[in-house]
């Protein structure tokens, strides 16, 4: 189990937007720093970047990825679209700041609840982990939508390494500091089955129920749970 006062993810500061879910990671969050042209320094300039992820996030639940603009990201963001450029290339690199800001926010969360419930063992930090993820999915539209950046392209943060496996080899590390299982291949491999499992059955459940259909969710949730348990 871990001590006390050390972190579970490493965390970033964080700088809220008008909106109360508008909140950007500062400029030292890697993956949204590896999205952004410029850093925003000031607080006025993060601001204007929430706006910007908030409204391609919107406009992605709406409307999909395919049928988006940056003229019409920026016109929903009520920025000029030279303010959109000013810190992004294109449209990809937009969503790939809305993932990674999705990342953030999730690590952020699950920092704060396995830090306040240690769990005794990996499946019920695995348990939790889960638990997490539902409920962002069913709070937070944004979220959903866009999630890690599937709906973009599967390698959207690294040529070599899918979006699912740069999620899973985070995870790996945490949990092999909290819950005694060792970070290993197996596990690795394991966590990427388990996420792409997950994706699957959660867009099936909220498909069919706005609040995620209850059977399909705890379904999912027993599913999951008899996978890990092969993990060694």
């Amino acid at each position: 189990m871990r001590h006390a006062g050390v972190p579970l993810l490493r965390q970033s500061p964080m700088v809220a937007s008008k909106e109360d879910n508008g909140v950007v990671p500062g400029p030292d969050a890697p993956l949204l720093a590896s999205a952004l042209r410029k850093q925003p320094a000031q607080r006025r300039s993060m601001e204007r970047v929430a706006l910007i992820l908030d409204a391609a996030g919107d406009l992605v639940a709406k409307q999909g990825y395919v049928g988006i603009t940056t003229s019409l990201i920026a016109r929903h963001a009520g920025v000029p679209p030279g303010t959109l450029y000013e810190f992004f290339i294109d449209k990809r690199a937009v969503m790939q700041a809305v993932a990674a800001r999705n990342l953030e926010r999730f690590d952020d969360r699950v920092s704060r609840v396995l830090d306040s419930h240690p769990p005794r063992d990996f499946r019920e930090a695995a348990r939790l982990i889960l638990d997490i993820y539902i409920e962002m999915n069913r709070r937070d539209v944004r979220f959903r939508a866009v999630r890690f950046g599937d709906v973009v392209e599967p390698h959207l943060f690294d040529p070599e390494i899918e979006n699912d496996a740069l999620v899973a080899a985070r995870y790996a590390a945490l949990l092999s500091r909290i819950a005694e299982v060792k970070d290993t291949p197996e596990l690795h491999r394991s966590l990427v089955f388990a996420a792409k499992m997950v994706d699957v059955l959660i867009d099936y459940a909220f498909s069919i129920d706005e609040d995620g259909d209850p059977w399909v969710l705890d379904r999912t949730r027993l599913l999951v749970d008899e996978h890990l348990s092969r993990v060694d």
